[in-house]
């Protein structure tokens, strides 16, 4: 499997975000030269990272779901009761 590695200067990450990322083992950073020739620290996602991200999206989307499903369901309450008479609790 190919893996893709995001690289980025660290130009909107603050150093200090980007050192407890560093300590967290969650970006590897290494200091080199821009294309403009300035020194710029450049940082990559770890393996931990990535599956860290990976964990934190799954959790997302099942909060996502969760409230659609909340939603959905009180749509149908009172759908119930305007159509049927059906009070809320009943359902």
């Amino acid at each position: 499997m190919r893996r893709r590695r995001a690289t980025f200067e660290s130009k909107s990450l603050s150093l200090s975000r980007s050192s407890w990322l560093e300590a967290d083992g969650l970006i590897k950073a290494e200091w080199r030269p821009s294309e403009n020739n300035r020194r710029a620290r450049y940082c990559s996602l770890t393996r931990a990272a990535e599956k860290r991200l990976a964990q934190e999206v799954q959790r997302s989307r099942e909060h996502t779901n969760a409230v659609a499903y909340l939603g959905c369901k009180s749509e149908l309450r009172v759908a119930l009761n305007d159509r049927m008479g059906i009070e809320p609790e009943d359902v």
